[in-house]
């Protein structure tokens, strides 16, 4: 991600998934004694110990609320994105 954020001239998140982190980030609020049962699955995949967001990781320029996200929603920001570089 933080590859693509030094590349990119703008960075639109898709989708509650990237924008909250659900349902992964549901792992966060785990029992003490949970997080303890999964330490080891954790481990073997070298996943973070908590679940961030796209946002926590990099700056996002926009975002696409929906789960699944709106066709039309998609449409009209690639068209805003669209005539704004144009405008330039």
């Amino acid at each position: 991600m933080k590859k693509i954020r030094e590349k990119a001239k703008r960075v639109v998140l898709l989708g509650n998934c990237a924008i909250t982190g659900a349902p992964s980030n549901q792992r966060n609020l785990f029992s003490k004694e949970l997080k303890e049962e999964i330490e080891p699955i954790l481990k073997k995949f070298e996943h973070l110990e908590r679940v961030k967001s796209v946002r926590e990781v990099i700056k996002a320029d926009d975002m696409i609320m929906g789960c699944p996200v709106s066709e039309e929603e998609c449409i009209r920001k690639i068209e805003e994105i669209l005539s704004e570089e144009n405008a330039y």
